[in-house]
């Protein structure tokens, strides 16, 4: 209700107060407890969605629901042929207590993943764990290196 208060040009002290009435308005002033019809409509389509909640399901196949042009559909076909589009990527994660054994568990990864490349169960990898090294695994290869130093060198 939109209430608009204008005074009387011949009463200054008078107000009068004239009352619009918008679709909203309307809407809202009707009698919906009174509709028997309604009551009984909405009681029927409650009982319909009570017995089928179980059958509405999520589609899980994310992909499907956006639209893609036929053009760019070729297209991702063509890039999965060249790049062997059977393939999936997998990332994984360590973590742990600290930074020391976090590398130590991915060493063990990249270990594991070294093995899987060599007997063909995987196509690729990229990790760190041929970069960053444990306190460990640094000490190990530093006694290698000092070790590798200290062979006597042929004479010539």
């Amino acid at each position: 209700m939109v209430y608009k208060f204008e005074q009387n040009d011949t009463e200054k002290s008078a107000l009068i107060i004239k009352q619009s009435n918008t679709i909203i308005d309307k809407i809202a002033a009707y009698s919906y407890h009174k509709n028997k019809f309604l009551i009984i409509a909405l009681l029927i389509v409650f009982c319909i969605c009570l017995v089928n909640y179980s059958k509405v399901t999520f589609n899980n196949d994310l992909q499907s629901l956006n639209f893609v042009p036929a053009d760019l559909k070729q297209a991702q076909a063509e890039l999965e042929e060249i790049t062997d589009g059977n393939t999936k990527s997998i990332y994984l994660a360590t973590y742990g207590d600290s930074y020391e054994t976090v590398l130590e568990q991915n060493e063990l990864i990249f270990k594991d993943l070294e093995g899987l490349k060599k007997s063909d169960q995987i196509v690729n990898f990229s990790s760190v764990g041929g970069i960053l090294f444990s306190k460990q695994e640094q000490l190990k290869k530093a006694e290698q290196w000092n070790a590798f130093g200290v062979l006597p060198k042929k004479k010539n």
